[in-house]
This record gives C-alpha cells, sequence and structure tokens, in this order.
C-alpha cells in the first residue's frame, strides 16, 4: 500500500473538520492495513448452471485493495459452449447473421448479466485537486461502464453485455482499469468474484434405436435433421449405446455419457429427441432418478406399447422350430408369414434388445413406472402405406427400412402389425417322422412352435410400430407423417419437437 504525500497530507489538515469527511480521505493517505474485508466480500456468487457462470479466484480476484499502478485488473471468465458451434464466428462469438433468427426461435437471449462485489469505490467522493474514483469495466475489449460504490464497503455490482459481445467455448476478459481520473494514485479497488448470467435453450441429446448407432443421425439417413438443429443453434450431442442391448443397459450408458456432457455444460437439464427403441431406453434412464433433469422426451415412431413384430421374433428366436402354428384364426396366414422369415445377417434387431420392444414388456414396464414416466412427452407416428390404399408396396412404401433384397420381408412385416396386436408362444411339440432315404428310411425330429395371435382392426404402421403404440395417451401426439420407421426421421419432422421444447427451462 502506498503511503500518503506529506503536501497532500498537509492541505487536507487545512480544511475545516466540516469540509472533509471520513468518506473523502483518498485510499493513499489512509494509514491503516487492509482487513480481510478487501479479501472476501462476504456476498456469495451464484450456483453455476446452465446459463450461469462463475470465476471465484486467479488473476484479477481478492487482490486487497489495488491502486491503478497496480492494475488494470484482468479477470478470466471462462463459457462453456453452450449454443452450437455451427453459428460461432472463430473468435467464440455468435455469427450476427445467425443470432436474430437465434433469439427469436428462443434459443439464446438478448442480454447477459455480468455481477461483481466491488469493494471500496469512492465513486462520490469530494476532495479538492483529487476526482472521485473512476473504475471502467470492460468485457472483451468493450466497454461496460464506471463502478459505484462507498469507501471501504463492498458493493453488489451488475452490468449487462450484450449477447453477440461473449464468447463461448473459449475465456472472457473483464477489465477493470482503476482510478482513470487521476494520475497519482489515489484511490484502490478489489473484486472478489465475477459471474454471468444470460438465457440460453436446454442442450439436446439424440437417442438412436435397435440396431443402430449414432450415425443413424447422418445425412443420408436422417436427412435435414442435424443441419435443422444447426440452423436453430441449439447445443445437440448424440450417443451410441449397445445396438442390441436392453433397455437397462442403454439406460446406464446414456447416464453416464449425458451426465458428462452435461457436466459440461453446468447444466442438470436436457431434452432427449429419440427414435424407435431409443425412446424406451430414455425412459428406463429416467427411472434410474439420474442426477439430472430429462426436461422432454420427443420420440420417432417409439413402441411405447410394444410391437407385435417383436412378439413374433421373440417366439421364433426362443422357440426354433420347423413349424410354427398358429392357434388364432389367420385365413391370409400373416402372422405364420412373418415368423418364418428368415433372418437377415448383420441386420434387424436381436436378442437381447429385441425383448423390450414386445407388447407383454410394454405391459410390465407401464405397470412399473419405467414407461410412461416423463411429463413432458411428445410423439410422432408414421404410416408407411405412403399412397393411402391399404396395399403396402415394396418400392416406395419400404425403401431406406429394409436391404433392397429384403423389401419383401417389409411387406409381411406390415400385414403382421397390421392385422395382429399381439402375439405369444403356446406350446412346443417334438414328432419324429420316417423319411425314405438312398441308405433305407431315415427319422428326423420336426418341432412345432404353437403360438397365439390376437387378431386386431386393421392397424396403420411403419412396418415396425403402430400409430398406436407411436402414440400412447401418456404422450402429446404431433401428428402422424406418411412415411416408414426409417424415413420418418428428417429436418422438418424434428423441427416440430424443436418448437415444443425451446422455450422449456
Amino acid at each position: 500500500m502506498k503511503s500518503y504525500i506529506p503536501s497532500i497530507a498537509l492541505s487536507v489538515l487545512l480544511l475545516s473538520p466540516s469540509a472533509v469527511s471520513a468518506n473523502d480521505v483518498p485510499d493513499s493517505m489512509e494509514l491503516r492495513t487492509f482487513s480481510l474485508r478487501s479479501q472476501s466480500s462476504g456476498i456469495a456468487p451464484p450456483q453455476e448452471e446452465l446459463g450461469v457462470y462463475v470465476v471465484n479466484s486467479g488473476q484479477g480476484l481478492d487482490t486487497g485493495c489495488t491502486f491503478a499502478s497496480g492494475g488494470p485488473l484482468l479477470i478470466s471468465l471462462p463459457v462453456p459452449l453452450v449454443v452450437n458451434p455451427n453459428v460461432l464466428l472463430s473468435d467464440g462469438r455468435i455469427d450476427p447473421s445467425k443470432l436474430t433468427n437465434m433469439q427469436q426461435q428462443g434459443v439464446i437471449g438478448p442480454n447477459a448479466r455480468i455481477s461483481m462485489p466491488v469493494f471500496d469505490i469512492d465513486s462520490n467522493a469530494s476532495v479538492p485537486n483529487i476526482a472521485p474514483e473512476i473504475d471502467i469495466v470492460s468485457f472483451n475489449g468493450k466497454t461496460l461502464g464506471t463502478l459505484q460504490g462507498a469507501n471501504n464497503r463492498w458493493t453488489d455490482t451488475n452490468l449487462q453485455v450484450d449477447i453477440g459481445d461473449i464468447k463461448f467455448g473459449q475465456d472472457n476478459e473483464i477489465r477493470v482499469d482503476i482510478d482513470t481520473g487521476n494520475t497519482e494514485d489515489n484511490w484502490c479497488m478489489s473484486v472478489d468474484w465475477v459471474s454471468v448470467e444470460f438465457d440460453v435453450a436446454i442442450p439436446v441429446v439424440l437417442a438412436h434405436g435397435i440396431a443402430a448407432q449414432a450415425d443413424t443421425w447422418d445425412e443420408d439417413t436422417a436427412p435435414g435433421v442435424l443441419s435443422t438443429l444447426d440452423d436453430y443453434g441449439i447445443r445437440y450431442t448424440r450417443f451410441s449405446a449397445e445396438k442390441n442391448g436392453t433397455t437397462a443397459t442403454n439406460a446406464n450408458i446414456l447416464n453416464n455419457k449425458i451426465q458428462g456432457f452435461l457436466d459440461e455444460l453446468k447444466s442438470d437439464k436436457v431434452h432427449v429427441i429419440a427414435h424407435s427403441k431409443g425412446g424406451l431406453d430414455t425412459q428406463n434412464l429416467k427411472a434410474l432418478s439420474p442426477s439430472f433433469e430429462i426436461t422432454s422426451l420427443s420420440t420417432f415412431s417409439t413402441p411405447h406399447l410394444g410391437s407385435v413384430a417383436a412378439d413374433l421374433s421373440v417366439i421364433k428366436m426362443d422357440h426354433y422350430a420347423n413349424v410354427y402354428s398358429n392357434t388364432a384364426a389367420d385365413p391370409n396366414n400373416y402372422a405364420g408369414q412373418y415368423i418364418q422369415l428368415p433372418n437377415i445377417p448383420f441386420a434387424g434387431p436381436k436378442m437381447p434388445g429385441i425383448r423390450d420392444l414386445t407388447t407383454d414388456t410394454a405391459s410390465n414396464a407401464l405397470q412399473a413406472r419405467t414407461r410412461g414416466n416423463i411429463r413432458n412427452t411428445f410423439a410422432i407416428g408414421a404410416n408407411a402405406d405412403l399412397n393411402q390404399d391399404g396395399v403396402i408396396e415394396k418400392d416406395p412404401d419400404i425403401v431406406g427400412l429394409f436391404p433392397w433384397g429384403s423389401r419383401w420381408a417389409g411387406v409381411t412385416a406390415w400385414q403382421a402389425l397390421r392385422n395382429f396386436s399381439s402375439a405369444s408362444y403356446v406350446d412346443t411339440q417334438t414328432q419324429w417322422v420316417t423319411i425314405p432315404g438312398a441308405y433305407g428310411p431315415q427319422a428326423y425330429p420336426v418341432t412345432t412352435v404353437k403360438y397365439q395371435a390376437v387378431r386386431t382392426t386393421p392397424q396403420e404402421n411403419d412396418v415396425v410400430v403402430t400409430l398406436a403404440s407411436a402414440n400412447p395417451n401418456y404422450a402429446t401426439s404431433l401428428g402422424n407423417v406418411l412415411a416408414n420407421h426409417s424415413t420418418m426421421k428428417t429436418g422438418q419432422n424434428v423441427e416440430r419437437f424443436l418448437q415444443q421444447i425451446i422455450s422449456m427451462r
């Protein structure tokens, strides 16, 4: 601390007692040792969360009362990448050409608030030949204003910053130029901590379905989805869980990956947009009581109530047979044809994950509250009968869903879903059949699996999930589209979800 100057001291002593108050004595003339009051304000900083970021130690903070000769104070405040990196310029600021649209869509607010407790700001001092204390605050090189306060006291200061001046994913500089009205060290000050607060949309995680990975959201299989999210400027990411993992397994994977993503942003909230089984994985995640809030779940054709296609597939996988016999009336043998389809190598749903898509598992999950447990659930279903004539065609109705050489399997699946609401295993019988051979009669086992398929009124479906299952009563349906289970993933459809969730805080 600089000692007082005798000539200045004399001029002050010559003033009458009423001319100069204790609050008007320059800091450079006060013979005192700064106590802990000049180190800590006693004002608690805000809790860090999405859109609220604090620096409470480091360069420029807790310096004791600092004069101009010891300044300026330079404080570095990192702000995480809480907006989409595609809307940023190289210096971390939002591209002005994209900022207006982001604000109109509600992705980010127009301004931010800088808060900083400051000590011993003699802004109203009146001393002859000495200017009052003028401390100028700048943010990333742009002047915000001057500090106001009182002698030997802490003042909670709030300043406004244009959101376009914030550098996202980088350090932001707060600069305090001390006592700019005087050429000598007369007034000193210090800063305890600095925070920035602004309004920003909750980040989004994309969850994939069964037999898929994070690349299911790429442009070739989900045209416009990622580019729409980029255009909105919302922060999002996508993760791969196990392709054919159970909902329990994938829920734990999502829990860990989403937590890491949110920790980076200091967020305790997330929106999930899911395709197919990804919506079931997310509801199972909710049942784990994660430390973050799933603010909303938006589902592309998730089989909330299960799928008879999964029922029939599981019967086949659990009970290998030569013959499958339906105990219910099936004059067109739709269920029988589906259950006897050959497996598609390296493609399609597999165990153990497919078991979680069955209607029986769905019923049990609803009772256990591992489904229907996210308050803000939005749903879109799909109908693969593109021309609405009650007949499914390999091309174009099933394009993009099954490999070209197996599209006929999609026709069979669509018919099974259309005509049956559920299926269950009944019994297995094995008989030995003797067949003449070149070396005499040969005995072969013939295993017959009996199953029951429950008929229903014709159900529109996307070849994997019916509209009824995609739109359960606990979800807000945003309507349905003419597409199959894969081709419904489009930018136009994801935008329908965004319009519902962006305003949530």
